[in-house]
């Protein structure tokens, strides 16, 4: 069962709402193995029945070993269908391939491939057809157990058949470093880049663009004294259109965290610490001062904890709490936009065993806004699910 609850406040007009997402619901799901160790079939099968559809789903999932060859296969087949007769049918298809060597040493390389198709039953269906590929060629090489350096290439296409849908076709290149050689020691750099030339048909207009977009990630994290751990992140992300306007504006945005753990091993540990975001918009010379008034950037204070146990408790929990600041927004009617607000996010996940074969599964996540100097515009949404568990 999952709930979600969120109210919007702006120009004095409130307003409430609770839905009930897909609930509740029952599902009984089915999976057998076949094969060894070097060829193995799994066939999996799930039937749900909710307040909004009832859906059947079957998947595969095939592995073949061959000398220092590893073959993946997974096909999976889905059939909704709406309960009140308004989201109406449709079928989803999807096919993966995916072939490594795992044991070649230092250096090996991995190539693969998915797709995805649903299809409406119902031609005058308000959901549209869609189309989804996605390759990917990479190369790994191994410094030794803890590192590694991978670079990957995938070419990614999208459609959604309908008057108004999106397509596009993207190029994606991603370089990455990662040394973990114990759990409170860690060094990561990520490093990813794309370009999307994309058609989209808002409103009956076409608009043709091209966005490149990049991205720089990095994350460290060191023991200090015992127990104690020092955990340091930061990420820039860079968004160009080569048509850029005020529905597409470049803009940069730059995210850093500095976080102290204490652990009391490395299956328990809390961390608080501070975090910070930042994000500029630019585009045409007549477009500036509108843009500029989009211009924020928030500071606050994090908390994380997490705790594991060998009866198969686990729970993770991050929260925050944060100013968000617009430095270029002057006083109008319409400030509340972009007005200075307090940020608070929660977010909690675990599963708890209750018996022998029955397990409790939970999901919360709180965002609010509270704009304290403009009336009106506070904004919250919240969200959770729980459920239970029974294998046989």
């Amino acid at each position: 069962y999952s709930r979600q609850e969120f109210e919007m406040t702006f120009l004095e007009t409130d307003s409430s709402i609770a839905e009930q997402l897909r609930n509740p619901y029952v599902a009984f799901r089915h999976n057998r193995h076949f094969g060894d160790e070097n060829l193995g079939w799994d066939l999996s099968q799930q039937v749900r029945l909710d307040n909004q559809f009832f859906t059947y789903e079957i998947s595969n999932y095939l592995q073949i070993m061959r000398g220092a060859s590893f073959w993946q296969i997974t096909a999976a087949g889905n059939y909704y269908r709406s309960t009140n007769d308004v989201l109406g049918q449709f079928l989803e298809g999807n096919l993966g391939i995916r072939w490594e060597m795992p044991w070649h040493w230092p250096d090996r390389w991995f190539a693969g491939g998915q797709g995805r198709i649903k299809r409406y039953l119902i031609s005058d269906s308000l959901g549209a057809d869609l189309d989804y590929a996605e390759f990917q060629l990479g190369w790994e090489h191994r410094f030794s157990f803890y590192s590694f350096l991978e670079v990957a290439f995938s070419p990614i296409y999208y459609r959604e058949r309908r008057a108004n849908g999106l397509r596009f076709g993207e190029y994606q290149l991603q370089l990455q470093y990662e040394n973990q050689p114990t759990f409170n020691k860690k060094w990561k750099i990520l490093g990813e880049g794309s370009r999307r030339a994309f058609t989209d048909f808002a409103q009956e207009l076409e608009t043709r663009n091209t966005l490149l977009y990049g991205k720089v990630e990095m994350e460290f994290e060191f023991p200090i004294f015992t127990h104690w751990g020092w955990a340091l992140g930061g990420e820039y992300q860079q968004w160009t259109y080569q048509k850029s306007s005020a529905v597409y504006p470049n803009f940069y945005e730059f995210e850093f965290k500095n976080v102290w753990h204490y652990y009391w091993d490395f299956t328990r540990q809390i961390g608080a610490g501070i975090y910070g975001r930042k994000r500029e918009y630019s585009g045409e010379k007549s477009l500036q001062n509108v843009l500029q008034q989009q211009n924020f950037f928030e500071q606050g204070i994090v908390l994380e904890g997490e705790y594991l146990n060998h009866h198969n408790w686990f729970l993770h929990f991050s929260a925050q709490i944060g100013f968000v600041r617009y430095p270029n927004n002057p006083e109008h009617v319409l400030s509340g936009f972009y007005s200075d607000y307090h940020h608070y996010t929660l977010w909690g996940t675990g599963w708890i065993p209750l018996w022998n074969r029955v397990q409790l599964q939970i999901m919360v996540n709180y965002d609010s806004e509270k704009h304290p100097r403009v009336e009106n515009v506070d904004n919250w949404n919240s969200f959770y699910t729980i459920g239970l568990i029974y294998q046989f």
